[in-house]
Formats: structure tokens, sequence, C-alpha cells
């Protein structure tokens, strides 16, 4: 396929295809630069997150041999709350997670670091545990104060074998369990808090209030025992030192030995803990330090080699995209001036055209030979010339021939009216003939009453009586020739009637063949008005080609736009057709409607008019009747003398009756002639409506031609 032939869309897709591809290869390249500096900028991102989580743990285990030291030094701690598991301690979930391996994953020369490491951190958490195996809550002071203790009660004994010896005369010792120095600790803070330190000390310490109190109670007994000078007084009293005193002293100094001996182990253990502390945990702590900084080394180092790589392949894609983007600017710009070149003039040849159709030249047809858009355009634009030509040639003539119509309409309304005028001057001779028989009748209606009062003498007048029928007959000729001219006038205005329907009926025809012209104008009018619906939606996917084109497509646009504007004008023109063919439409049916009606008047005068016909040929049979009777009466009046009065009679009755037989006809033939003579006026004046009607027709149908006249057709 020819370039020319493809569509704009294609070409379009090829143009900007190409440029677009261009632009995704920047974008590509774009993107596999950006992901490998995201890649680059994850992976030091990673590193830097594993020196921090090493930092951290660095700080952890910092931390945790402040938590030890601070449990041995501080007398007040009386519990080691540290994480003893090295595989629980935040760095040892880390150790053995998926942290580890990431990092590891990450810079392979980690993994001798974290092997390194294990055996070092598992010590460390080892030594806690020792420590806290070891570690007895110490009082330092305590196996003094029990020693002190103890030396108190022994020179309290001291000074009791002192009045023995004779060295002293009284007990000079305190007798109050709980004023001694003992006797206050026991029941004071110090046991309390030996009891709170250890409290397996509290069964010793509950175990001394009884020998202590016998000790001190017996210092009592023996002091109301004593008696100086008394032998037995003294022998009384030793004999209680050495079964009381005596053995509540040993009871205390081997509660007190145990306390001591408690106090000692207790500082034993904190002893072994300090020393775990020294010798364990402490070297085992700056050896994990140690591998953490050569980690943290390794990490730094990696980190700036990470920098370094992400710098370079940022300048790299920087300058990849620039070069690809100038390509595609270089690319677009060309490709932009082809499409625009080759779209350009066939727009420029169609914005012509379509002046030229909206100045009202149909004659012309435009030349443009592919197959694309504008070429459907031009197309869809030569079928729109050439129908535009020949629904424009069909209105011509179809208004000449609604001209030509209203003419003729014209001419028959003239003939019509002509018509109704004879036919009223008809009517006007029928009713002065039909005064004339009722005329006639009264003289033959007065002559009967005069036979009737002289029927007496009748027999004396036959002669006068001959000479009266004789009249009579006269009378009833001129009467039959009077009813027989009213026959004629009958027939004639039937003729005329007949003829006026005929007219009425030719002018129908016409009207019709007239409607029916103007509807065909209306389905021509519909195929314009259908035609200019097409051309705006053609205009619009025009517009929308133009508005995908971008720049390229402004001239296509403006194609679009006199297109538009054609269609605009001719739905202006066909819209101003439509007002005058629907006026044309509704005057046709106005005329359609008094012809109707002017038709069913002529049907209703030849209906009258064949009444009057049958009334006067019956009285014309009644009047000839008559007639014959008469002559009869002549012919035997000779033969009547004899029997006068019986003939006086019958004819008296007959006359009388055919007399008011005649006059009840006259009467009716004179009303048919007055309904004929106003039948005449309505036809008259529904021709003159006829003439009207046409001349408006005749005026609208040259509007019609004034307006087709404004394109040019060949």
């Amino acid at each position: 396929m020819k370039w020319k032939d493809l569509s704009i869309s294609i070409k379009l897709g090829i143009g900007f295809g190409g440029i677009i591809l261009l632009t995704l290869i920047v974008g590509l390249v774009s993107t596999a630069g950006v992901g490998k500096i995201v890649k680059g900028a994850g992976d030091f991102s990673a590193v830097n997150k594993v020196n921090t989580e090493i930092t951290e743990a660095e700080i952890a285990h910092l931390n945790w041999a402040k938590q030890v030291a601070a449990f041995l030094a501080d007398p007040n701690i009386h519990e080691l709350d540290v994480q003893l598991d090295d595989h629980k301690c935040a760095f040892g979930k880390w150790l053995y997670g998926e942290g580890r391996k990431h990092a590891e994953e990450l810079l392979p020369s980690l993994v001798p670091l974290l092997k390194e490491i294990e055996p070092l951190h598992h010590d460390l958490h080892i030594s806690a545990a020792e420590i806290k195996k070891h570690y007895k809550d110490a009082d330092l002071h305590l196996p003094l104060v029990m020693a002190e203790r103890e030396a108190d009660h022994l020179n309290f004994v001291n000074k009791i074998q002192l009045v023995f010896s004779g060295q002293a005369s009284t007990f000079k010792v305190e007798t109050d369990p709980q004023k001694c120095k003992l006797g206050q600790w026991l029941y004071g803070d110090g046991a309390k808090k030996a009891i709170e330190s250890d409290p397996d000390l509290k069964p010793v310490i509950d175990g001394l209030l009884d020998p202590h109190a016998r000790l001190h109670g017996s210092v009592v007994t023996m002091q109301g025992a004593w008696v100086e000078g008394d032998p037995d007084a003294q022998m009384q009293t030793k004999e209680i030192f050495s079964s009381v005193t005596m053995p509540a002293l040993g009871e205390i100094k081997k509660g007190l030995d145990s306390i001591k001996q408690r106090a000692l182990d207790n500082m034993a253990g904190l002893n072994k803990a300090n020393e775990i502390y020294l010798t364990v945990s402490s070297p085992a702590l700056d050896k994990v330090r140690g591998v953490l900084r050569n980690i943290g080394k390794e990490l730094d180092d990696t980190m700036a080699e990470e920098e370094k790589l992400f710098n370079a392949k940022a300048s790299q894609t920087r300058q990849l995209v620039i070069a690809i983007v100038l390509v595609a600017i270089g690319a677009g710009i060309i490709v932009s001036f082809f499409l625009a070149r080759k779209i350009s003039g066939p727009i420029a040849l169609g914005v012509g055209f379509a002046q030229k159709v909206a100045d009202g030249d149909l004659r012309e047809t435009l030349a443009i030979d592919q197959k694309d858009e504008i070429g459907r355009l031009a197309a869809a634009l030569n079928t729109m010339s050439a129908k535009l030509r020949q629904i424009m040639s069909d209105i011509s003539e179809k208004s000449n021939m609604a001209a030509a119509s209203s003419e003729e309409l014209s001419a028959t309304s003239e003939e019509m009216a002509s018509g109704a005028e004879e036919l009223s001057a008809q009517s006007a001779s029928t009713s002065a003939a039909t005064e004339e028989i009722s005329v006639n009748i009264r003289t033959v209606a007065m002559t009967a009453e005069a036979m009737s009062k002289n029927s007496s003498s009748i027999a004396a007048a036959a002669g006068e009586m001959s000479a009266n029928v004789n009249n009579v007959s006269a009378a009833m000729e001129e009467m039959t020739a009077s009813i027989k001219e009213v026959a004629e006038n009958c027939s004639n205005a039937q003729r005329y009637s007949g003829f006026a329907k005929e007219k009425s009926d030719s002018s129908m025809q016409m009207i019709n063949e007239l409607d029916q012209a103007a509807k065909d104008i209306g389905n021509v009018i519909n195929v314009i008005t259908e035609i200019t619906e097409q051309t705006k939606l053609l205009a619009l996917n025009a517009t929308i080609e133009a508005a995908r084109a971008g720049e390229a497509g402004k001239g296509f646009a403006v194609v679009a736009s006199e297109v538009k504007e054609l269609a605009k004008q001719t739905a202006e023109a066909t819209d101003n057709i439509v007002r005058q063919i629907r006026d044309m439409q509704s005057r046709t049916g106005s005329v359609v409607t008094v012809i109707g009606e002017i038709s069913g008047i002529s049907e209703e005068v030849n209906k009258i008019n064949t009444s009057i016909a049958a009334a006067v040929e019956e009285q014309t049979a009644t009047v000839g009747e008559v007639a014959r009777t008469i002559a009869g009466t002549a012919q035997g009046v000779d033969e009547v003398s004899a029997n006068i009065r019986e003939l006086a009679t019958n004819i008296e009755q007959e006359i009388i009756t055919s007399i008011q037989e005649i006059a009840s006809g006259a009467e009716e033939i004179s009303r048919n002639i007055n309904g004929v003579s106003a039948v005449a006026g309505e036809s008259a004046q529904g021709a003159s409506v006829i003439k009207s009607s046409a001349g408006e027709l005749a005026g609208i149908a040259s509007e019609l031609q004034a307006q087709v006249s404004l394109f040019k057709l060949n």
C-alpha cells in the first residue's frame, strides 16, 4: 500500500510511533539506569542497615555488660535481669536468623567474621548464667558483726565469772535481751536486712531469740540467788550458770557461727561471680566488640565502594539518556515536518473546495486521489456536493411543477367561478319561471273557483264554459311550456354542477399531486438533513483526528471547521426550505379542504337538481294529465251538459286536487331553486379562496425557486 493511501492515524502512528519508540528507549534506558541506581542505593541502604544493626549490637552488649557490673557492684540490686540465652538477645536473633543470611548474601566477606563471633558471643552470655549461678547476695559486714556479737557475749560470760572468782561483787551485765547489741540487731533493722538479703537466715535468726532471752534471763535468776558469803547460795548460783547460762551461750554461739558461715559462703559466691565477670565476661565482651568493630570496618569499606559505583552508574545513565533524547528530538522534528507537508497539501485543497461549496458553487469536484481520512473526507465532500446538486435540481423541478400547478389551479378556480355565476343566472331564470307558474296556477285556481261558484248555471252557459275550458287548456299549455323551461334550466343547472364537480375533482387531483410534490420535496429535505448530520459527524471526526494529530493536524482542523461551517449553512438553508415547504403544505391542505367543501357543495347541488328534475317531471305528467282532462272536457262539452252537475262536481274536485299538487310542486321547485342559488354563491366564494390560495402557492414556489437559484448546479 502506498504512503498516501495509509490512514492519517497510521501515518501519525508510524511517525510519532518512531518518536514514541525513541522515547520508550529513553524511558527503558532511564528505567534501567535508575533501576541500577536504585539497586545500588538499595545495596548501599542494606549495607548501612547491617552496619547500623552491628553498631546497635555493640551498644546493646555494652549495656548488657553494664547491667551485669551494676548487679555485682550495687547491693541494692538483688536480681540479674539480662538475657542469658545467646540465641534470644537482639543480636542473637539477628546472628541466628534471616538478618545474618541477608548480610552474608550481601557481603560474603562477613561470613568468617560472623563465624568467629559465634563462640565469643556464646561465652559472653554463658558467663552471665555462671555469674547468676554462683552469685550470692552477701553482706560484707555481717561476718564481722557476728564475730563482734559473739565476742560481746563471751565478755558477758567473763563478767559473770568475775563475780564467781571474787574479782567483782555484782553482776554488771545487761539483763534485758533487747538492749544488748545482739538484741538490738536481732530486734532491729539488722536482722530484717539480713533476712531480706538471704531468706535462708530467717530460721537461724529466729532460733537465736530463745537462747538469747534465756541467757539474759539467767542473769536475773543468778542475781536473786547470789548471796555474798553464803557458800550454798553461791553454789546454787553457779549451778544456774552451768545449767542455764552456759548452754544458752553455746546455742547463741552456734547460731552466730551459722550466720557468720552463711555470710562467708555468700561472700564466696559474690567473689566467684566477680571473678567470672573479670576473667570470662569482660574478656569475652572485649573480643565480641573487637569482632563487631572488624565487621563495622568491612561494612564501611563496602559502603564507600558502593557509593563510588552508585555515582559512576548515575553519571553513565545521565549521559546515555541525554544522547538518546537528542536523537529523539531530531527524529521528531524531521517526522513532524514530513507529516505536516504530506497532510497540509490535501487539506488546503479541501479548504478551497469547502469554501466553494459554502458559496453555493456545486459544479466543482475535489481532485484528491488517496485512501486515508483526507481521501475519504474528499470523497464524502464530492458525494455531498453531487447529492446537493441532485437535490437542488429536484427541488427546482418540483418548485416549477408547483408553480405550474398553482397556475392551473388558478385557471380552474376562475372556470369554477364562471360556472357558479352562470348557475346563479340559470337559477334566477328558473325562479322567474317558477313565479310565472305560480301566477298561472293562481289563475287556474281562480277559474276553478269561478267554475265551482257557477256550477249551478253551467248547463245554461255551456258556451261560456267551453270558452273557459279553452282558456284553461291554453293556460295549461303555457304552464306546460313553463315547466319544460324549468326542466331545461334544471338540466342546465345539473350539467353545470356536474362540470363544477369535475373541476373540483380535477383541482383536488392537482392539489394532491402538488401535496405529493411537497412531500417529495420534504423527503429530499430529509435527505439533505441526513447529509447535514453526517457532514457534522464527519466534521466532528475530523476535529478529533486533528486533535490527535496535534500540531500536524492544524490544517486538517481548518478543513474540519470549514466542513462544519458548510454543514451549518446547509442546515440553515434546509431549515428555510423546510419552513417554506411546510407553509406550502399547510396552504395546500387549506386548498384541499376548500375544494373538498366545494366538491361536497357541487354534489349537493347535483342532488338538488336531480330532485328538482324529478319534481318537474312529476309536475309535467300532472299538467299533461290535467290538459288531457280539459281537452276531453272541451270535446265532450255537449255530452257533459246532460250530466253537468255530476261532471262539474268531478271536474271541480279533480281540478282542485291537481291545482293543489301543482302549487305544492311549484313551491318545492322555488325552494330548490333558492338552494341552488345559495350553493352557487358558496361555490363562487370557494373558487375565490382557491384562487387566493393558488396565488399564495405560486408565491411560495417562486421563493423556493429563488432559494434554489442561489446554488450553481451546471
